[in-house]
């Protein structure tokens, strides 16, 4: 199974797909010839209608909601909203795990991290098109998920921006998943445990935390196929004052 096709758990990302982000909301118009076309699309494919069943409860479950047209008066009714998001809020903490009174603080981590990521992807690999992968001002500074979900239905955000926050929705959530294993699994204390076993009994005892003390490995290979037929380590002075000739090689370490 691929990262990106179309049964990948990724699928509802596909803007080539049928949960792609349309021009329009998807409750704007509900009989129109688009949405029509998107119901057609799912006609024979039990595995789409499938996973819109599954998409569409997650959605209504996550809102309290029992239909789409319950998501507009949560739209534009801010005591509902509030009611919405401090129920998610405890959704989400039973769903990862967070201790009560953090919750807030987790999620905005959350929300930071799925920014970060998609910042780091503007500054390095896809700086080509980064004026197409800029966040928009609005959803970069939103980091409650309800907040971000209806805006995939309001009619005041452009389809970009709807997407940025689907986008930032499903970054979130993998940022949870992974904080919940690491708290599970207890990989930072490991690490830590691994380090201290590292300082007494691999690294050097006369080298203090954090030092840097650059050695070489200076190897003999056989002119044949390269392989190595003799290895020392050199110290930095050692290594700067060793003539290299063939079949032999330097190497920092």
């Amino acid at each position: 199974m691929g990262l990106i096709d179309k049964n990948s758990i990724f699928a509802a990302m596909l803007q080539n797909g049928p949960f792609r982000v349309m021009a329009e909301p998807p409750l704007i118009h509900p009989f129109s010839h688009q949405t029509k076309q998107w119901v057609k699309g799912l006609q024979g494919d039990q595995l789409k209608k499938t996973r819109y069943r599954a998409v569409r409860n997650q959605i209504f479950d996550f809102l309290d909601v029992n239909s789409f047209d319950e998501i507009l008066s949560i739209l534009y009714t801010p005591s509902l909203k509030n009611n919405r998001a401090n129920r998610a809020r405890h959704l989400l903490g039973n769903m990862f795990g967070l201790p009560e009174g953090f919750i807030e603080k987790y999620l905005h981590d959350y929300a930071r991290t799925a920014d970060d990521v998609v910042n780091s992807l503007r500054a390095k690999v896809l700086a080509p098109y980064s004026s197409h992968i800029e966040t928009t001002n609005e959803i970069e500074t939103m980091h409650d998920p309800v907040d971000l979900l209806l805006v995939l239905f309001d009619e005041k955000y452009h389809q970009k921006a709807r997407f940025e926050a689907k986008r930032k929705l499903v970054l979130m959530g993998l940022a949870g998943s992974i904080d919940q294993r690491e708290r599970e699994t207890g990989i930072e204390q490991q690490f830590a445990e691994f380090l201290e076993f590292l300082n007494q009994h691999v690294w050097s005892p006369s080298l203090k935390i954090g030092d840097l003390e650059l050695s070489y490995l200076f190897s003999q290979h056989n002119p044949d196929d390269f392989s190595c037929s003799r290895v020392c380590v050199l110290s930095a002075a050692e290594a700067h004052d060793t003539q290299t000739i063939a079949g032999e090689k330097l190497t920092l370490i």
